[in-house]
């Protein structure tokens, strides 16, 4: 998290849960900044946590570094679109 406070996080790639923990302090974190980020994992189907960003998108593993870079420059792209039509004030 010190990038992410540092302003350091360009995109992300969140991986759902990692043991018992969630994601979601960090989701809410790259939200509150408006950092894209895509949730990568294997168990989308019942995680709570996807609820609390139901317009994110999901890789599921195992995803093809292809796909991975691929995605990763959509969100790059769509940020840099939405950046361009409302220029910070």
């Amino acid at each position: 998290m010190a990038a992410l406070a540092n302003g350091k996080v360009t995109a992300a790639i969140l991986d759902v849960r990692l043991g018992c923990e969630t994601v979601a302090p960090v989701a809410r974190e790259l939200t509150k900044k408006d950092t894209p980020f895509v949730f990568y994992s294997g168990q989308f189907d019942a995680d709570p946590t996807l609820a609390e960003w139901p317009n994110c998108r999901i890789l599921t593993k195992p995803a093809l570094p292809k796909t991975i870079v691929a995605v990763v420059a959509d969100l790059l792209e769509r940020k840099t679109q939405r950046d361009v039509r409302s220029p910070a004030a």
